[in-house]
């Protein structure tokens, strides 16, 4: 196989969310190869160049960024170029990681008031996230797109109808399954009481979007029945959710961690996760509970949802279900984690979501280049 010189863009790698960690992880497994990779960015790593600093205000860093990548790349002819955020210059490959942002602004219609739906088309950073996806997606040219799910790929095909789809490809989100093993072999080992109320886990950042007013809402028609609910997550409006599950009254069943945690001892603890997405490309959560033995409940509007076996290792429900739907789906998993044999069945139902197979099925891509 030919060695590449391979350049990776993403402007910010200062987060410690899904984006950051899979861009590591590729740059990490493209050396392993032999590949020549530039790891372009604003903050200088081990791994990254410096290309620029941040601008401020924000809404123009997509277009200080690709223009200082521009000039980097013409400086340093690549093989491959890889965007891993949005951006307005010519690439070979595109990881629509963050999913369609026209979609997004849809489906934000229907949760918030005329007026700030109308502003949405006056905010710079939409226009311009907006302007980047139409050139990326409809403009004639050859760069492939990857996407998370099929949702994600759907997506783009309705808000952009000029895209070619042959240009979409969809490669999942993984999971390190074979590191999660230890893990999970703690969690079934773990002393457990047959009198315990079933343990839920929401797990997700703006928990407005990640649907957690549903939850609550859904819990309310169970409040005569024993479970616990962690909620975990950074959130900047926390007391928000507090004062509704106070309202519901079941607030002294309900645990709030509203800052970023290490989900491993919570996967441990709880037995079904419940994501009622309100909109997400593909949730890592998913899989990652998948694979601690969880059964998961979500919604068609997370991507993630394509790795449920329908009452097999979870349930996937309408994005708009009355809140009495998403209950008796609750109470149903409740029943099903009664089998002792379930959390393994459920965590071999991901093993091909193993994420060094998803990445080396991007890699291939690149590869083909």
């Amino acid at each position: 196989m030919k060695k590449l010189r391979i350049a990776l863009l993403k402007q910010s790698m200062n987060a410690r969310g899904g984006l950051e960690k899979y861009a590591h992880l590729l740059f990490q497994y493209l050396k392993e190869q032999g590949h020549n990779v530039s790891f372009l960015s604003t903050a200088k790593t081990t791994e990254t160049i410096a290309i620029c600093r941040p601008l401020k205000p924000s809404f123009l860093n997509l277009l200080w960024f690709d223009y200082h990548a521009r000039k980097w790349l013409k400086n340093h002819p690549q093989d491959v170029i890889v965007g891993l955020d949005r951006h307005v210059l010519p690439l070979t490959h595109y990881r629509a990681g963050n999913g369609c942002h026209a979609a997004y602004l849809a489906r934000r219609k229907k949760d918030v008031s005329l007026i700030r739906y109308l502003s949405f088309h006056l905010n710079p950073l939409h226009i311009l996230t907006k302007l980047s996806e139409h050139k990326t997606f409809e403009a004639p040219s050859k760069t492939i797109i990857i996407c998370n799910s099929h949702l994600v790929k759907q997506e783009i095909l309705h808000f952009y109808p000029k895209t070619n789809p042959n240009r979409l490809l969809v490669i999942h989100n993984g999971v390190e399954w074979e590191q999660l093993q230890a893990d999970f072999q703690q969690k079934l080992l773990a002393p457990k009481s047959l009198s315990s109320p079933p343990h839920l886990l929401f797990i997700g950042h703006e928990w407005q979007r990640k649907g957690l007013d549903k939850l609550l809402t859904a819990l309310a028609l169970l409040k005569d029945h024993q479970f616990i609910l962690t909620v975990i997550g950074r959130e900047r409006h926390p007391q928000y959710f507090i004062n509704i599950a106070k309202q519901y009254g079941i607030h002294h069943k309900v645990r709030f961690h509203p800052t970023e945690q290490n989900p491993i001892p919570f996967y441990k603890s709880a037995n079904i996760a419940v994501l009622p997405s309100r909109y997400d490309p593909f949730a890592n959560v998913t899989v990652e509970a998948l694979a601690m033995g969880l059964y998961v409940i979500t919604t068609n509007a997370n991507g993630g949802s394509e790795a449920i076996i329908s009452h097999t290792n979870g349930c996937v429900i309408d994005e708009e279900a009355q809140p009495q739907l998403l209950a008796k789906t609750i109470l149903s998993a409740f029943d099903v984690m009664k089998d002792p044999t379930r959390p393994e069945l459920i965590r071999e139902s991901v093993r091909h979501y193993d994420l060094s197979l998803k990445l080396q099925q991007l890699i291939s891509v690149l590869e083909k280049s």
